[in-house]
């Protein structure tokens, strides 16, 4: 039997568009990936084919991150650095977040193994809330309340790839309190209102027109750079 006879028997319509097939039946399409070893098709719920299109890289997505998950927890035993290593993974293989924000994330990683010892070979059943207030206590003595507020941020996501793998109960850095920003213009001589100009759209970001006292500044408008205003003088 030819190969176009056998696809016109068979329940299961080819597309052009790897892994997804559309059910002749139904006419639904469904996804169809290998993970692990493994052959999962499960439906797109959609009988449009530009939205199962965009819906299979998702889907595709987190049958991986299922997967990383189960392969760590069914050893038993997933340490920080286990689960940091998956939600870095995330982050690069994230395709909706921008470049400035990955790296921005990655810099808040850096950061908890820098000012928590031993944070990364440590089980994260045994991480405990005291544990966590501890280091944010510290932390917070040394770095503005929007890092802070970040770098827990991504110490509860880490943490949450353990709960979620059945690693642990409950996550630890929920009970983190956040720190109020307040915004803080250094003007001298003038008012903060005096000093700000205008909004001006660069291109690649909006910034604020500034009045400094040697300079005109423009400083860029974006949480990813929490670590220290982006400035442009003109």
């Amino acid at each position: 039997m030819s190969d176009s006879k056998r696809e016109q028997k068979s329940p299961w319509a080819k597309t052009p568009i790897t892994n997804l097939l559309r059910y002749r039946a139904s006419s639904v399409y469904f996804a169809r990936v290998g993970v692990a070893g493994k052959l999962i098709r499960q439906s797109l719920k959609t009988h449009v084919f530009s939205v199962a299109k965009i819906r299979l890289p998702d889907f595709t997505q987190e049958q991986r991150k299922a997967a990383e998950v189960g392969t760590l927890s069914a050893c038993g035993k997933m340490s920080f650095g286990d689960a940091r290593r998956i939600y870095e993974e995330r982050l690069k293989n994230n395709q909706r977040l921008k470049a400035a924000a990955e790296e921005y994330r990655m810099r808040t990683i850096e950061d908890l193994g820098k000012t928590w010892p031993g944070l990364n070979a440590t089980d994260v059943r045994k991480s405990s809330e005291r544990e966590c207030l501890e280091w944010a206590a510290k932390y917070a003595e040394k770095y503005s309340p929007t890092v802070y507020n970040n770098t827990v941020g991504t110490l509860r996501h880490v943490l949450e790839i353990g709960v979620r793998a059945g690693a642990r109960y409950g996550n630890p850095a929920n009970a983190i309190p956040k720190l109020k920003v307040r915004q803080k213009v250094h003007a001298r001589g003038r008012s903060a209102a005096a000093g700000v100009h205008r909004v001006v759209n660069e291109g690649n970001g909006c910034y604020v027109l500034c009045l400094l006292p040697h300079a005109t500044a423009l400083i860029a408008l974006s949480s990813v750079h929490a670590y220290g205003a982006k400035t442009r003088t003109r």
